[in-house]
């Protein structure tokens, strides 16, 4: 029976092995298929990334993330804000010394610094005391 018994226990032990095995393929499986989710959203996010940074200017290859890319983003921000201010300083000029709202966007005194499309395409300045 000695010799039994050892067949099973060594049987046994193949069993509990195997089993190890298996599991410890299972948990591979598993994190090979996070591993593989994880790529699929990473190379998503690059694509978004690589087109914010086209659209702040930067050039490829360059990082997008850290100072370069903040400092871009806040140019950007600072164009749209003086933009923005200047179409609030042309609405708000009451200059009618030309025609068509006035198109300089710098804080100025009407109607000195105006400047209005004339007839002819070309942006007409309106400076007192122009004899022009």
């Amino acid at each position: 029976m000695g010799e039994r018994d050892d067949i099973l226990g060594r049987g046994e032990y193949a069993e509990s092995t195997l089993d190890q095995w298996r599991n410890r393929a299972l948990a591979a499986e598993a994190e090979l298929e996070r591993a593989r989710t994880w790529k699929a959203e990473a190379l998503e996010v690059m694509a978004g990334l690589q087109e914010v940074g086209q659209a702040l200017g930067l050039a490829l290859g360059q990082r997008i993330t850290g100072r370069v890319a903040v400092d871009a983003a806040l140019d950007l921000r600072n164009q749209v804000e003086r933009l923005q201010a200047g179409h609030q300083s042309a609405r708000s000029c009451p200059s009618t010394s030309g025609p068509g709202p006035c198109l300089n966007t710098t804080p100025h005194d009407a109607p000195r610094g105006c400047v209005h499309h004339s007839t002819s395409g070309v942006p007409d300045r309106h400076q007192k005391g122009d004899d022009e």
